[in-house]
């Protein structure tokens, strides 16, 4: 064979299109030849080749590096550096392939270990590292995600059946092909450090799923310090968590210090693990936690809160009290922190009133963020010692601070916190006033919630007539709500229609709006005015024809056409006959429409005009292929006399020619004659 064949697809392989690269692949792989092993593994560790040809040279060379095995250990000896970390990189990738046979392994441990001490070979270590790093960025594979959207990477779902991995094809690496590739370097070198240094280069979704994997696969065999690394991470930090956690009770010492080591892992307070769940696993990291709370450094003192914290123990209460008065602000933060979450979970607790002395005087603290989860954490244990001083936070110059003050708040009904509260909904920053909204919602004041209806802000607007949805009806909120159904906002309008449908605030004098709000431009708007026209206080002859409207309306989204075919059986009720020769076409044809729920609602509606015209239809809609639409429309026959329903049915026996449907037209007229 030609040594420079290969020349041709290498060039394609660094330059060209992805179609082109796919060929070159294809080409290398399938001609298998030895010397091409060098050159690829040369454009795999050159830093200054692109991104996609380093890569589509790894996935080549994880199929021609086997069959090189027998020439591979002698190169090692060259005195070309190129060619010996072209070596190095091809034996790294023998590791990883399926067929590791006995032969192979004393080839590739006589490689990583050539000086027979154990000690592994640093070019050897850095060429696994490299492979490594290149299997974890395998950029953008093709994914196949499941009905419920789960891991797009894992092998399989959460029942360890159905496959949902998808072969990459760029590259022709297999998702499972990559991990057991991974899983494979593992049996000679421990690989955990190399991707934990990889996702730190580069923590993409892809890399930390793949990490997931092995954690998942091999988790009980990671180092203490990789596992708590990895707990910094979504998607794998509950698995590591897992594993490190399990041996709790005789490695705690080791275990509270790999967990609250910052350059482990970071700052816990924003890792993506719910500590709560874990209060039991890490029940027996108590004393050493607590030791780890005399450290010097603060980024220490405060993980270990963090992990404190999630322990349901009344013994963290005096040491939180205590962290209150850290020099670090950090600290100091996450011990108000930590006091509201045990107000909370734990409110009848002796020890949560002893906090409210000290959180008063934290509420001064010279750091905007500790002085607001005080105001947080006095909310939570809801003293009324708190009620002056949280009122006085409402005039903080930090807007994160009233905000939380406002909040706060919202767990005192009393007469003052209302009034207060209706002052800060004219707050300059929109956030307080949407705060303050929902705070005057939970102490049950409508009075200055139906005045934020008038609010400037939109936002506030929409908040303030959802909240109006929770207190006792004030008659007073009708008019409000009526002119906000003419708001500029969409967001208002669709909550103002919204709230006219709810029981308390329902009125004949909303009728004529309601109608109007029918043919708004805005699609949540139309959907809110449907669903509010089909309750019995609204039921009126003027809205047949808006709704009717509404239902043949073939730009009309499905869910507003079902709610107004439900809102018609209220307008068919008042009308009685005297509408029926309207509405029956319409009603019919909704019987054929494409949304089961439409023609469920249409069986129910002709149901209620009882008009014997309907029958046919309804005959025809016994059939549906919707089992739901045909239990109804065999309710809406019922009320007819069995004789003037059974006739169209044999009639239809006798027209049809599949002798299946023909047992089923015969089957419902028994069933129908029967009474069943």
């Amino acid at each position: 064979m030609n040594p420079a064949w290969y020349e041709a697809p290498l060039a394609q392989l660094r330059a060209g299109s992805e179609s082109e690269r796919r060929a070159a692949i294809d080409a290398l792989e399938t001609a298998g030849d030895p010397d091409s092993v060098w050159p690829l593994a040369l454009i795999a560790i050159a830093p200054e080749e692109g991104e996609h040809a380093r890569v589509a040279a790894a996935a080549v060379l994880c199929h021609l590096a086997p069959r090189s095995s027998a020439r591979l250990v002698e190169h090692l000896d060259t005195s070309d550096p190129q060619e010996r970390a072209a070596a190095h990189l091809a034996l790294a990738l023998l590791v990883g392939s399926a067929s590791f046979g006995a032969e192979r392994q004393a080839l590739v441990m006589r490689w990583f270990y050539p000086t027979g001490t154990g000690q592994p070979d640093p070019a050897a270590l850095h060429a696994l590292e490299t492979f490594i790093e290149a299997l974890v960025r395998l950029p953008d594979f093709a994914k196949l995600r499941d009905q419920r959207n789960q891991n797009p990477f894992a092998r399989y779902d959460d029942d360890e059946m159905v496959v949902v991995g998808m072969p990459d094809g760029r590259f022709g690496l297999h998702w499972d092909e990559r991990l057991c590739i991974v899983l494979g370097i593992g049996r000679v070198v421990a690989i955990a450090p190399s991707l934990m240094r990889a996702v730190a280069r580069d923590p993409s979704e892809q890399a930390r799923w793949l990490v997931y994997s092995v954690i998942k696969e091999k988790g009980a065999y990671w180092p203490i310090a990789e596992l708590a690394q990895a707990v910094r991470y979504d998607i794998m930090g509950n698995a590591a968590l897992k594993y490190l956690l399990a041996a709790g009770a005789t490695r705690a010492p080791a275990i509270a210090c790999a967990l609250s080591d910052p350059s482990l892992v970071g700052d816990l307070a924003s890792a993506p693990v719910e500590w709560a769940g874990w209060s039991r696993e890490m029940a027996p990291l108590f004393d050493a936690l607590v030791e780890r709370l005399r450290q010097d450094e603060a980024a220490i003192r405060r993980n270990a809160l963090v992990l404190l914290c999630a322990l349901e123990d009344g013994r963290i209460i005096p040491l939180l009290l205590s962290a209150l008065t850290d020099p670090d602000a950090t600290v100091r933060e996450q011990a108000a922190i930590g006091i509201g979450r045990y107000a909370r979970h734990l409110p009848a607790s002796p020890h949560v009133a002893d906090a409210v002395p000290l959180l008063l005087v934290t509420l001064a603290d010279p750091q905007p963020s500790v002085r607001a989860q005080a105001a947080r954490a006095l909310g939570l244990v809801r003293d009324a010692r708190a009620v002056d001083p949280l009122i006085a936070a409402l005039t903080d110059p930090v807007e994160a601070v009233r905000t939380a003050a406002v909040a706060a708040l919202g767990a005192f009904p009393d007469d003052r916190v209302a009034e207060a509260l209706a002052r800060a909904l004219v707050d300059p920053a929109v956030g307080v006033g949407r705060q303050a909204v929902t705070s005057l919602g939970r102490i049950k004041a409508s009075v200055p919630l139906i005045a934020a209806i008038g609010h400037p802000a939109a936002e506030v607007r929409a908040a303030a007539i959802k909240q109006l949805l929770y207190v006792d009806r004030n008659d007073r909120a009708l008019e409000p709500l009526i002119a906000a159904l003419r708001d500029p906002v969409e967001e208002v309008r669709a909550a103002a229609t919204d709230a006219l449908g709810w029981e308390r605030y329902r009125d004949e004098r909303a009728l004529e709006p309601l109608l109007v709000a029918l043919r708004d431009p805005a699609q949540a708007v139309r959907y809110a005015a449907a669903g509010a026209l089909g309750w019995e206080r609204y039921w009126d002859a003027r809205a047949l024809e808006p709704l009717l409207a509404t239902l043949c309306d073939p730009v009309e989204s499905n869910l507003t056409r079902w709610r107004a075919t439900q809102a018609l059986i209220g307008a068919i009720r008042v009308l009685g006959e005297l509408g029926a020769t309207e509405v029956v076409l319409v009603l019919v044809e909704a019987l054929a429409d494409p949304v089961a729920e439409v023609r469920s609602a249409a069986a129910d509606a002709l149901r209620e005009l009882g008009d014997r015209r309907v029958v046919p239809a309804l005959c025809r809609a016994l059939y549906d292929p919707n089992d739901y639409v045909a239990k109804r429309a065999k309710c809406a026959l019922r009320q007819f006399h069995r004789h003037r329903v059974v006739w169209p049915l044999l009639w239809g026996v006798f027209r049809e020619r599949d002798p299946g449907m023909r047992v089923r037209r015969c089957a419902a007229a028994i069933c129908l004659l029967l009474g069943w």
